[in-house]
């Protein structure tokens, strides 16, 4: 071991073979004022908090790195104050965010969820063709807030099912509305018309409450 110390919350095993005999990967939560003291990096995995008085009991401090693309669980503000480079990964979940996105308003429009519990359960005697029917969703209404790379993505998926894409963003993307026949509508307008409606914007205080 190096004596330097990555903190992180509890991580796959992969992760403790790639740190390798480089670093001494501590536990983040409860971790001694000695391995704080020793720490030259911070693995955010499972979206702890790490905030200024986090970073400040690290004097060492290089990094922080975040497994995943959302980093609302760290004070960037803070880590640029102090010149600590925060790190993420954008990009990388883009397809798989969007085939959950598709794979929830299936579940939701088709009941499927429901469906499961009700076909495993005591009420269940006989096959009834009229209940749990739910939604179409082949040529129904689909609103995106946030055409970004996950955005676009879900569109993409969307097509597939005929549907009608609406979208908002703070700023119209008339290339993308070209390359993925989406049509622009204000907040209110997108909600009145869409039968379903994804969020993909980022957490921020301009798209809180």
């Amino acid at each position: 071991m190096s004596g330097e110390v990555v903190l992180a919350d509890p991580m796959p095993p992969l992760f403790q073979q790639l740190a390798g005999d480089r670093f001494d990967v501590r536990p983040l939560e409860n971790a001694t004022e000695a391995d704080r003291k020793a720490t030259v990096g911070i693995v955010a995995y499972s979206h702890p908090i790490v905030d200024g008085s986090v970073m400040d009991s690290c004097p060492g401090l290089k990094v922080i790195s975040n497994h995943g693309v959302g980093v609302d669980h760290i004070d960037v503000e803070a880590a640029t104050q102090r010149r600590i480079p925060v790190g993420n990964t954008p990009g990388c979940l883009d397809a798989s965010t969007a085939d959950m996105t598709m794979a929830l308003i299936l579940s939701v429009a088709r009941n499927v969820v429901v469906g499961d519990h009700f076909a495993r359960g005591p009420e269940f005697t006989h096959y009834d063709p009229s209940i749990l029917i739910g939604q179409e969703v082949t040529g129904s209404t689909l609103g995106i807030v946030g055409m970004g790379r996950i955005g676009a993505e879900v569109a993409r998926r969307a097509r597939a099912f005929n549907m009608k894409i609406l979208y908002h963003n703070r700023s119209r993307r008339p290339e993308t509305e070209s390359e993925l026949d989406v049509e622009y509508r204000s907040l209110k307008d997108l909600l009145a018309e869409s039968d379903f409606v994804s969020l993909n914007c980022p957490l921020t205080d301009s798209t809180t409450g």
